[in-house]
């Protein structure tokens, strides 16, 4: 079922009895039914905060349906029209359906590193998603791994198939302006020294979501080196000791300096092992921080890691590679007969029959 061209709303019906599949600061994501149909049901906890959603829901519309790696908006409850200051009623998205299991639920699954292969599998859905965000000129600025639910259970095919959801701090590609949003343990350097909402910020977050999944210890809080204050660290930041980088970097981490604790100081310090990867003087190598998770045979597997991760990471956006470059080495380690990987859109076979040739192009098309 698509979303309706005159904005007419759909009646769904959640699940209450069962627990919440999320809950964040603006709304609860519940499992619901659409007729006969499972759907998520995202819905607003406050009528103030009605006009967030309704701005949520205008983006989603703008992209469609028919990307197997974006979450599709199948309707609103009530219209979006219908939902603006005087509304009476809190405001739903009717989503496809969502599982309870996201990225960050994944990688603390487990002591160990996550399976490569997965993680392989995983990251081109991610890379694909990103490619179309950057067709669609929309910018999502919240890509932490909370943000991407897996959409079949543990051991069936569709166990590594990434869907990214909640697009509440989503924007169309500008040059500045853009607010201080989501979690910035996966911010883009775009947004958190300048506040651009470039086309290719989603992708730099993707080399730090890769950087979350295949380190042992999970990069976050607890990560840092937590013993040094702000001024510590705002001096040893690539570009600290500049004034506008220096207020820039005040305002971004704000809210972790409103109370001052040992876990918001290592949380800043793990941006700054992030942020650190991304200059070419960098103090930080993406090497150095994988380091302690790859063994000495698993040297390749490291390298081919490295290479993905530094090509997805520059300060400058113009130094990022075309996700579909990245995509392209991922799968010539990935067997072609693998589960995980959503046939291809229309869109896509497009793309990767402009862009590639002969062997290659037959390798990728020959893995969807």
């Amino acid at each position: 079922m698509e979303l309706s061209s005159n904005d007419q709303a759909v009646d769904a019906v959640k699940d209450e009895d069962q627990a919440p599949l999320g809950e964040g600061a603006v709304a609860v994501v519940y499992a619901g039914r659409l007729g006969n149909k499972r759907v998520a049901v995202k819905q607003t906890k406050q009528l103030k905060d009605n006009h967030l959603m309704v701005a949520e829901a205008k983006t989603m519309r703008s992209l469609g349906s028919d990307h197997p790696n974006v979450v599709s908006l199948l309707g609103t409850s009530p219209s979006i029209s219908a939902a603006g200051s005087q509304a009476t009623e809190l405001f739903q998205l009717v989503l496809a359906p969502l599982c309870h299991r996201d990225l960050t639920k994944w990688a603390s699954s487990s002591k160990d590193r996550l399976p490569l292969q997965a993680v392989r599998v995983v990251a081109v859905g991610v890379l694909r998603a990103a490619q179309f965000l950057i067709q669609k000129q929309v910018v999502h600025l919240d890509w932490a791994p909370c943000n991407w639910m897996l959409v079949g259970q543990p051991g069936s095919a569709e166990e590594f198939v990434p869907i990214l959801v909640d697009f509440n701090a989503s924007t169309t590609v500008q040059k500045a302006g853009t607010d201080l949003v989501g979690h910035i343990n996966h911010m883009s350097t775009d947004i958190l020294y300048g506040g651009k909402a470039v086309s290719k910020a989603d992708l730099q977050s993707t080399g730090f979501l890769l950087l979350y999944l295949l380190r042992r210890k999970i990069f976050g809080v607890g990560d840092g080196d937590g013993e040094e204050d702000f001024g510590d660290f705002q001096s040893r930041f690539p570009g600290g000791e500049d004034p506008t980088n220096r207020n820039l970097l005040k305002r971004a981490f704000s809210r972790l300096l409103g109370s001052p604790s040992k876990e918001s100081l290592n949380e800043i310090g793990a941006v700054y092992k992030n942020v650190s990867c991304c200059f070419q003087d960098a103090s930080t190598s993406v090497s150095d921080l994988l380091d302690d998770d790859f063994e000495e045979e698993e040297a390749a597997a490291k390298e081919e890691f490295q290479e993905v991760i530094e090509s997805l990471i520059p300060y400058s956006p113009s130094k990022r590679k075309h996700p579909w470059d990245i995509i392209k080495k991922l799968l010539e380690r990935i067997p072609s007969n693998v589960d995980g990987l959503s046939a291809l859109t229309d869109q896509e076979k497009k793309l990767i029959g402009d862009k590639f040739e002969g062997e290659e192009k037959d390798m990728i098309l020959g893995h969807f």
